[in-house]
């Protein structure tokens, strides 16, 4: 059971990121939600460092360099304005970040990717591919699609 203040400050944002118009509002939104359900400045400073983080990414036709939208812990999270139009190019995306992130700090550090709207938060464990060569490329991973959780009203709980 959610106490009533977590319970204001979720249906706030739910209300919120509903008409927000593109991914940057919604990951800044959750940004503010983030400090909103747990106050204090280490936090905020944690998730602010790993917004739009560079990543190198072998491609294997070359190098190229990402930005992930959030990386916060071992979250990886790309916000898009519609997982429902965009959630094939939010995988690639997560690839990609995968990729360079397990080339730098090596493959062995887990990782949890995180597709989202804002309304839908979709779960991934990423995985490498057997005979992968040295360097992981993003063809590598593999996204085994763990949850997909729809915020509403109702289910402000599971959310929380």
């Amino acid at each position: 059971m959610l106490d009533e203040a977590t319970r204001k400050i979720l249906l706030e944002y739910l209300s919120d990121v509903r008409s927000l118009p593109n991914e940057a509002a919604k990951r800044t939104r959750f940004g503010s939600l983030l400090s909103a359900l747990f106050p204090g400045a280490e936090r905020r400073i944690k998730f602010a460092s790993g917004v739009e983080r560079v990543v190198r990414i072998d491609t294997g036709e070359g190098k190229k360099v990402g930005r992930i939208d959030a990386y916060f812990g071992n979250a990886v999270i790309e916000f898009e304005n519609s997982l429902k139009a965009t959630g094939d190019e939010a995988e690639r995306q997560l690839k990609e970040y995968t990729s360079g992130l397990w080339n730098k700090e090596g493959r062995d550090r887990p990782l949890i990717c995180i597709a989202s709207d804002g309304l839908v938060w979709r779960t991934y464990r990423p995985r490498l591919k057997s005979g992968a060569g040295r360097s992981a490329r993003p063809g590598d991973v593999e996204l085994e699609r763990l949850r997909d959780l729809v915020v509403t009203p109702d289910g402000l709980r599971d959310f929380w």
